[in-house]
């Protein structure tokens, strides 16, 4: 490659390589006057140095360039440029920078299914008779110059002015070593196994050449092989002379009984027995769709997700059948829903309680989650078209993640909350950039004329998508999860309200002044075709249609996804119009356990008298003989029961209505704080309850802030809580009431939590968030301070041991871990390796309780212990979804 990354020609500077071949040098460059990435080609000098050839070719691409056709990929830019230091001439052309993959790279896995070989056969022919009216004729179309994507196939490298090149120019891997004849009409050109017979035999080309080349790359989608091919080039001519391929059907029996005519008219030897326009083969292809020949999978009535797929089949057949949906340009009206289930790396977690972000075209997700790997985590992409996860370099602590209107970027915000920045990662060159400060931000959504509306705390701005200052549109606080209509005028967005419910708002840029449309239980709004909104009550997601005219929703609501879980006041689903619907199982986030106890030492204790249920966080009392611990009968319906673990009978400390949950025993045995959420998806209040007198119970801490308490000081004088809004607090306490205003001891509101006290009372464990990568550290207690780090690989619920001389914390993969620490005058500092004292149980790959208690003054610990048969699954995709809408 000639061109290093950094070199300037013109406005466009190189990023990368992306491949070379006899008909130029193909390189990822960035278009300095729009912003934007863009594929340049370098024509060979010969193109370049020749007059008559450089004419061509300068005639070529105006006509190239005034050709628009959605599957074509559109001609940018020409140019010639002086290259030092001989200040030699270098012809290029710009193109637009394709991403996805191409039908070589598809047809490596195996042939298509049939109804999309028809489809993306139909939509090529079409590119292919757009290109021949305005005069031009590929002369090179192979399954290598056609790009699949989520809207079809797209059409590239016409090779301006290849005729006029030689044949040993053009690129060895896949062409003659030694040129086909050559005659007075011509020189040979193209790729030999697509190469109709008068192209390897020198005659003049036409559009019936491309026709031929059609009916190649046709045959090989349908039967996942090369129409001619043999072991050396010249027995491939030889082929390509003589021989007739089989017929498609008795390669691949499903395929259409009228595809075996079409290819065999493409592929006559003659050219005046073929097809005489492009046009021609497009009208045959699109009668077999319409006569029902692309049904390739049997049409069926819809069904519960459930029993579509189960998860126990083969990851192969699950993989083949991810890929032909995802080859699919739109929904199939008449195909079956699909589910299947994502399985994340073993070292991923999920602290996030955030959304999935489902790509427009619906063949792309992105999550949020966390790691315990040297990557730290991030944002983690998952193409339907791939069978694994990926990681996103660059988005470590990245949060609300977006896409952009074509699927090329994905935006997200970065940061400490009052010092959060948006940013957008180019997924074809990895780049990031950021583009501009948005303190509190929250989320974002991206419009067609390049404009992102951002949400936070503050109220809702406005900025340009390449970058610059974001302007208030409205100052309405606590807003979250706008999403902008397909007009990319007006949106929607939901308002956090003091009353802990949620708004789901519409307004416009034109006239920002919000319509209430509905209420909901959890912050997320997605709109989809044709013209519902979806939001959450409860764990189900509901779809209403919207009148925009009018601006209100019409009809009733009505139930359209089940067992949606929550988290952090977020409905944590995803939709997109043309095929997915991705969101969190509530079922999977809270599957029983079974309390167990675990011991330093090879033996391991009996187990507790406890029987399996949908428990929270639990709390072992003082003297070791009760558990408090959260219980719950239905989704947002929990109450705290204490347990007497010699016998296992239960009492319920609540019973009232809301979801009670997160209990901490003061250190006296007398009192337990809880944490209560009223209504779904509000703030969670602090109450206080005594065990002596269970209706004896008031309201310690109240407000709109979600509260979360973690530990009682040994000395009985503080409460350790977390707030969503200001970080890890201490309450002064006195006869179990507060004794003083809550005292910060961390204020980094996000990213830290679950802070515990020594015995000495003067140093406090907390896990916290560091460049997006958790860890266990250590500040002062209650004056805060300096923090000093602990460990990157220990940081879940740390606990002091009774002597001070060991934290016990989990790991990412949940084991329970000891480190010893040895504290000094002005710190804590570890002082050895953490030692294991339990693995999760059963071994999971990713179990979804990271609590447990103790130890207990015998020293043992309890720890959820989950049942077998549970999947513990993390994502749910449905394919195909929108069935339900039609219902």
């Amino acid at each position: 490659m000639r061109l290093q990354p950094g070199t300037r020609l013109g406005p466009y500077e190189i990023v990368a390589a992306i491949g070379a071949g006899g008909m130029g040098e193909v390189y990822r460059a960035r278009d300095t006057r729009l912003d934007r990435d863009v594929a340049l080609k370098t024509l060979p000098a010969a193109v370049t140095l020749d007059a008559a050839q450089r004419a061509r070719f300068d005639r070529e691409a105006r006509t190239l360039s005034a050709l628009s056709h959605p599957h074509i990929c559109p001609l940018y830019d020409v140019g010639v440029v002086t290259m030092p230091p001989d200040d030699d001439p270098v012809a290029y052309f710009v193109m637009e920078l394709l991403t996805g993959e191409t039908l070589a790279e598809r047809l490596q896995r195996g042939r298509l299914p049939p109804g999309d070989v028809l489809r993306l056969a139909a939509q090529l022919a079409d590119a292919i008779a757009a290109a021949h009216r305005h005069g031009l004729v590929h002369r090179d179309l192979k399954p290598g110059n056609v790009m699949v994507g989520s809207s079809g196939v797209r059409l590239f490298d016409f090779g301006l002015a290849k005729d006029s090149v030689p044949a040993a120019w053009q690129d060895e891997a896949e062409t003659a070593t030694t040129p086909p004849p050559v005659t007075e009409a011509g020189l040979a050109v193209g790729t030999l196994p697509y190469m109709a017979p008068e192209q390897v035999e020198g005659r003049g080309v036409d559009a019936r050449t491309d026709i031929w080349a059609l009916g190649c790359v046709i045959f090989e989608m349908a039967t996942g092989r090369r129409a001619f091919v043999a072991d050396t080039p010249a027995g491939t001519i030889g082929a390509i002379l003589r021989d007739e391929p089989p017929p498609v059907s008795s390669l691949e029996p499903a395929a259409p009984p009228g595809l075996d005519h079409l290819v065999a008219t493409c592929l006559a030897k003659a050219p005046d027995d073929r097809y005489q326009a492009a046009h021609d083969v497009a009208i045959h292809l699109r009668s077999l769709i319409a006569a029902g020949s692309a049904a390739d999978i049997p049409a069926t009535s819809p069904r519960s997700h459930r029993s579509i797929l189960a998860w126990a089949a083969a990851a192969a057949a699950m993989a083949a059948l991810i890929t032909a949906f995802a080859m699919r340009g739109s929904p199939d009206e008449t195909g079956p829903e699909i589910a299947f289930k994502l399985e994340f790396p073993s070292d991923t977690y999920d602290i996030a309680g955030r959304p999935p972000a489902v790509s427009h075209d619906g063949q792309s997700v992105v999550f949020q989650m966390g790691s315990s790997s040297d990557e730290g985590g991030g944002l983690w992409l998952r193409r339907l078209s791939d069978s694994s996860t990926r990681l996103l370099p660059g988005t470590r602590g990245a949060l609300a993640p977006f896409w952009s209107p074509d699927d090329r970027h994905v935006a997200f915000l970065s940061g400490r909350p009052d010092e959060r920045e948006l940013r957008r990662l180019d997924l074809s060159t990895g780049t990031i950039r950021t583009v501009t400060a948005i303190p509190g931000g929250n989320g974002g959504t991206w419009n067609q004329h390049d404009e992102i509306l951002l949400s936070s705390r503050d109220g809702l701005f406005l900025t340009a998508a390449a970058s610059g200052p974001a302007r208030a549109l409205d100052r309405r606080p606590n807003v979250e999860t706008p999403l902008f209509l397909p007009d990319g005028r007006h949106f929607l967005y939901c308002l956090l309200e003091a009353n802990s419910q949620v708004a789901v708002m519409l307004a416009s840029l034109d006239d920002p002044v919000p319509i209430r449309l509905t209420d909901a239980s959890y912050a997320q709004v997605r709109f989809v075709d044709p013209g519902y909104v979806l939001f959450a009550r409860d764990t189900t997601v509901f779809a209403q249609p919207l009148d925009l005219e009018q601006r209100r929703l019409t009809g009733s609501p009505f139930a359209l996804v089940d067992d949606v879980g929550p988290g952090n006041r977020r409905a944590l689903f995803d939709a997109s119009a043309t095929g997915m619907f991705a969101y969190r199982s509530y079922t999977d986030r809270q599957a029983p356990m079974v309390p167990s106890w675990y011991a330093p030492g090879p033996q391991r204790p009996p187990e507790p008298a406890l029987p399996a249920g949908a428990y929270s966080m639990m709390a072992l009392s003082p003297d070791g003989t009760r558990l408090a611990i959260g219980r719950e009968a239905s989704p947002g319906d929990g109450n705290i029961w204490i347990f007497d673990l010699a016998t296992g009978l239960p009492a319920p400390l609540t019973t009232g209505p809301g979801n009670d949950a997160a209990p901490v025993w003061s250190p006296d045995g007398a009192w337990i704080v809880f944490q209560r959420q009223e209504a779904a998806g509000g703030a969670a209040d602090l109450f206080i309850r005594s065990t002596a007198d269970p209706s004896a119970e008031r309201v310690l801490l109240g407000g709109d802030a979600a509260k979360t308490p973690t530990d009682w000081s040994r000395d009985g004088r503080y409460l350790i809580y977390t707030s969503r809004d200001e970080g890890i607090l201490a309450l002064p306490m006195r006869d179990g009431a507060p004794d003083g205003d809550p005292e910060v001891v961390v204020s980094w509101p996000e990213g830290v939590g679950a802070g515990h006290v020594d015995p000495s009372g003067r140093w406090m464990a907390f896990r916290r968030l560091l460049d997006g990568r958790p860890q266990l550290a250590v500040t002062a207690f209650p004056s805060g301070g300096p923090v000093h780090p602990l460990s990157a690989d220990l940081w879940q619920w740390p606990v002091w041991s009774a002597d001070g001389r060991q934290i016990y914390a989990q790991d990412g993969a949940f084991r329970l871990l000891a480190l010893p620490v040895a504290i000094s005058g002005d710190g804590v500092r570890p002082v050895g390796p953490a030692a294991l004292i339990a693995e999760p149980d059963p071994p999971r790959p990713k179990p979804q309780r990271n609590y447990y208690t103790g130890p207990g003054p015998d020293g043992r610990f309890l720890l959820p212990a989950l049942p077998t048969g549970d999947e513990m699954r993390t994502f749910t995709l449905l394919v195909n979804w929108q069935s339900r809408l039609r219902r």
